[in-house]
């Protein structure tokens, strides 16, 4: 394991990284199609909310192993 495999990244670089938008992240999070975020507040409901760049990368990953 590298020691990047859990830093925690933000919207702006997840949308840097696949150029997708900020409401398709969120539309295919829904659909459970897109590594889900992570509240980083204390209880859950306020705060930031972060993405876990090794998953992002396996996203990225998946997309290129299926292409035709």
């Amino acid at each position: 394991m590298n020691i990047y495999s859990h830093k925690f990244i933000t919207v702006k670089k997840v949308k840097d990284m696949t150029s997708l938008s900020t409401s398709t992240i969120y539309a295919l999070m829904k659909k459970k199609k897109f590594p889900q975020s992570i509240k980083m507040g204390d209880d859950g409901s306020n705060g930031a909310v972060r993405w876990v760049e090794s998953d992002i990368i396996d996203y990225i990953n998946q997309k290129l192993s299926t292409r035709n």
